[in-house]
């Protein structure tokens, strides 16, 4: 009798777990853990094509700007990520959304399906290891079996829903949808959320009052007259997205239509008000024509694929303009990053020494320039064991030194100009002027001669910290120079400033690009040659006495 009476029990979990229905198995997912607390429930199909679909959708519609983006990284992870769950039997990922799990100590809930019951524990193991204190990030997330299900959350959470019990709530079953979305074409993930009936109290007692022209949607219509919203998305190439909100009746779903259509039009007035950016109202504009709801019975959707020609004509005007500035925020990084490595490595200097390098900072007995203040600082910016290699009482062109030129540290390599680096040219230079930090080496008297890391050295005195009379934020250190200037690092031959002339020296005359350069403080910032009043500011900011005040 107690056989029969657990095969009774397991049949069902087990007919189900087994079934290639993914709305079945979905389903049952909402069966358990679904009550009145409820406000959302999200089911993602778990495919690696989520990621390749959407680098070959990105590739079709950016032609060569898509490079930066279609070989980044995440796609791969993501691809993994995905291949390595559906290898050990995971089919769909479910996340589960109550008034419960808004907290810092709940959370919402994850679940794993799987294809057949018996895959449930070790799948269970292979996550758990992935959420083991020290692994990962995650601190505090915890998977548990139960049945034929992975559970993933804080472990209060887990505890919640464990206990939970369930409750009917077919506006938020999910079989439906995932049918629909289902169609063969691709990896499919489906959103629905609705409010129960507690919520829905709360939700018109503290539902704000909004302004003109959107009052109708009041406390008593949000909470009462909305039963649904959902989402269904199908994955990259061949993408279909189809956004809906079900209404109690086709009275209220044309108000729904009606609002949607008032913000429309409100986006679009306020996108022909902005003066600084005149294409953005044409962009809303097909935007809002491409999402126009439309009014089916008590529901209002919006549908849209990846072969609509106005989402081609959006991808182009938006995507593409968006992924060349990141383009260009990419290739700026670095150069940001040596600078602030430079700006470290002469403060540094200056503390351990008590000035700055001088441009030609190592000199003979007599002062004459040998070697730049590049090699001066070379052993802080852990380039020691090369900074003992030069012989630094000759000059940077001894045919010693000379072979030296061939090693430049990646520090003093510009991003922006690689075939300069392998010829040991660098761009990054020090404002050479009698007023700036480094002023000419003709015109430096003071010279010391030293033990400097186990060698002898003589070091041209450079000014310090308190010669910067206009504060160290506001005071040029390090700048990057056209490619035109660019000299052999180990030279002591730098940029040669004409304050009158320093906007025209540093652009050429472009009024498009854009240098990075380095501030006294060890700041780093990006100049673009296009900026308002930076051609006024500059002779100030290589002054180090000038008393001027600088805008921020």
């Amino acid at each position: 009798m107690r056989f029969l009476l657990a095969v009774c029990v397991a049949l069902p979990v087990a007919t189900v777990a087994a079934t290639d229905e993914p709305a079945d198995r979905v389903g049952s997912v909402v069966d358990r853990y679904v009550n009145n607390d409820t406000l959302a429930v999200a089911a993602l199909q778990i495919n690696g094509q989520w990621a390749r679909g959407m680098q070959q959708d990105l590739a079709a519609r950016m032609g060569d700007q898509a490079g930066l983006v279609v070989s980044h990284p995440g796609f791969a992870l993501g691809v993994g990520i995905a291949e390595t769950l559906r290898t050990a039997g995971a089919r769909e990922a479910v996340l589960i959304a109550g008034v419960h799990d808004l907290t810092p100590q709940t959370g919402p809930l994850l679940v794993l399906t799987v294809d057949k019951p018996d895959r449930a524990a070790p799948l269970g193991q292979a996550v758990t290891a992935w959420t083991t204190p020290g692994l990962n990030p995650m601190k505090g997330i915890g998977t548990r079996v139960v049945d034929d299900l992975v559970l993933i959350g804080q472990q209060a959470t887990i505890e919640h829903y464990v206990q939970l019990e369930p409750a009917e709530r077919p506006e938020l079953d999910v079989r439906e949808p995932i049918r629909q979305a289902d169609d063969g074409s691709g990896p499919w993930a489906v959103m629905v959320a609705a409010a129960g009936g507690d919520t829905r109290r709360v939700i018109e007692a503290l539902w704000p009052t909004l302004p003109e022209p959107f009052t109708a949607a009041d406390g008593s219509f949000v909470a009462n007259d909305i039963q649904q919203f959902a989402a269904m998305v199908n994955s990259p190439p061949d993408w279909q997205i189809r956004l809906s909100i079900t209404a109690d009746n086709e009275s209220a779903a044309a108000k729904v239509q009606s609002l949607i259509e008032k913000a429309w039009d409100q986006a679009v007035s306020s996108a022909e008000q902005n003066a600084n950016q005149p294409e953005l109202a044409d962009i809303t504009k097909a935007a809002a024509d491409l999402l126009t709801p439309r009014l089916e019975g008590n529901t209002v959707s919006v549908q849209v694929g990846h072969d609509d020609a106005v989402v081609n004509d959006l991808a182009s005007r938006v995507i593409a303009p968006t992924v060349k500035d990141l383009q260009h925020k990419a290739r700026l990084r670095p150069r940001l990053m040596q600078m602030k490595q430079l700006a470290l490595a002469m403060l540094n200097f200056e503390s351990a020494v008590g000035h700055y390098p001088a441009s030609a900072a190592i000199v003979d007995g007599d002062g004459k320039p040998l070697l730049s203040w590049r090699v001066a600082i070379l052993p802080f910016v852990e380039e020691s064991t090369l900074h003992d290699k030069f012989r630094l009482d000759e000059p940077w062109d001894s045919p010693h030194n000379l072979e030296l030129q061939k090693q430049m540290p990646d520090v003093f390599a510009s991003h922006s100009a690689p075939d300069l680096a392998r010829e040991g040219l660098t761009t990054y230079q020090v404002p050479v002027n009698q007023r700036s930090v480094f002023p000419p080496s003709s015109s430096i008297r003071d010279f010391e001669k030293r033990s400097w890391l186990g060698s002898d050295v003589t070091l041209a005195k450079g000014t310090s910290l308190r010669d910067i009379i206009d504060g160290t934020s506001a005071t040029l250190l390090i700048v990057e120079v056209p490619r035109e200037e660019a000299v052999i690092w180990t030279k002591p031959a730098d940029w040669e400033v004409d304050l009158a002339k320093a906007w025209q020296q540093l652009t050429g005359g472009a009024t498009e690009g854009s240098a990075v350069a380095a501030y006294c403080d060890g700041s780093a910032r990006v100049w673009y040659f296009s900026d308002d009043g930076l051609d006024q500011t500059l002779p100030k900011l290589i002054t180090r006495d000038g008393k001027e005040i600088i805008p921020r």
